[in-house]
């Protein structure tokens, strides 16, 4: 008998962010949360533990970007700050 481990995967922000819905709208019933996302009860209190990180960076993100797994800030975060703002102009 072998036993096939399962695939680790990301969570992308989305992800992240329904969780923590989930959580916020059924705050009793985290079998019932478990069941219905599919997460491991270590993912959900880890996601509840970061909440606020989590929403800091969606709200940064802007919704188009909320699909990625992670966040990141670009490599030159100054030269990009000063480019955004001279194309705004």
């Amino acid at each position: 008998m072998s036993h096939e481990a399962k695939k680790k995967s990301s969570l992308t922000l989305d992800d992240n962010l329904r969780a923590i819905k989930e959580i916020e709208d059924n705050p009793q019933d985290t079998r019932a949360t478990v069941a219905r996302l599919g997460y491991p009860v270590s993912t959900l209190k880890s996601i509840w533990i970061a909440r606020e990180e989590i929403k800091k960076h969606a709200d940064e993100a802007g919704p188009s970007s909320t699909k990625g797994s992670r966040a990141q800030d670009g490599r030159f975060l100054d030269l990009e700050e000063i480019l955004f703002e001279w194309f705004q102009q």
